[in-house]
């Protein structure tokens, strides 16, 4: 027996269980999302007031399950990372719950960081994909990628070179209601899957001991630090 497996014999032989005895299963997010949704439905999952926005379970799922194939349809497969830069939005939860029914790897970034900061986070983690909002509030996000790409809107937005990230290749802009070169609009998205795109989603088994949200620590003591949750 390796080290490994004694520590956790060991672990298990100090464990004490109170109450009703509970046995894990293995499960993956979206195995729980869905067993959700067959029972409340109708349910009111999330409202965002400050957006006139808000979703039931069916309707997160449906929302989500458009935006998962409208990343397929975009060259995302499962185990890809998809970095997601912002507030809480409609948005960032849809994008959450998308990457969780496909299997791609959700990278959280602080809404607050700089273009220096973005591009450590994403070649750090070899982000393929970059979705934001344009811009928020006193907060301008375009501004901040151009930085990063200063020929953005030179470049074909199917496939961005970028020689500080390499791995990424496309941006989607949300909170963008007119369409910004070099870039995807949210609308894009929603409608870019087809059928086709929706039943390989929904043929995707997502193993639970697949990686399922990175993110970074504050970095108080140094460039932030990755950290991956199944």
């Amino acid at each position: 027996m390796n080290l490994k497996k004694l520590l956790r014999l060991a672990r298990s032989l100090s464990s004490q269980i109170k109450g009703a005895s509970y046995i894990p299963r293995e499960a993956s997010i979206y195995d729980l999302i869905q067993s959700a949704c067959e029972k409340n439905d109708s349910k009111l999952i999330a409202s965002f007031e400050m957006h006139k926005k808000a979703f039931t379970f069916g309707e997160m799922h449906l929302e989500a399950g458009k935006i998962a194939a409208g990343l397929i349809n975009l060259g995302i497969a499962p185990g890809d990372r998809v970095a997601v830069w912002g507030p809480n939005q409609p948005e960032w939860l849809v994008m959450k719950w998308a990457c969780a029914r496909a299997g791609f790897e959700m990278v959280n970034i602080n809404p607050l960081y700089t273009s220096r900061e973005l591009e450590y986070a994403l070649e750090k983690v070899d982000a393929k994909m970059l979705v934001c909002p344009k811009t928020i509030g006193p907060l301008n996000y375009h501004a901040k990628v151009q930085e990063l790409i200063p020929n953005l809107a030179e470049q074909d937005r199917f496939s961005l070179k970028v020689p500080s990230v390499p791995t990424l290749k496309k941006i989607v802009y949300y909170s963008c209601p007119e369409a910004e070169a070099g870039t995807f609009q949210w609308s894009e998205l929603e409608q870019a899957g087809s059928d086709k795109d929706l039943k390989t989603v929904n043929e995707i088994i997502v193993d639970p001991h697949s990686i399922a949200n990175i993110q970074f620590t504050s970095g108080t003591t140094g460039m932030p630090k990755v950290s991956f949750k199944n």
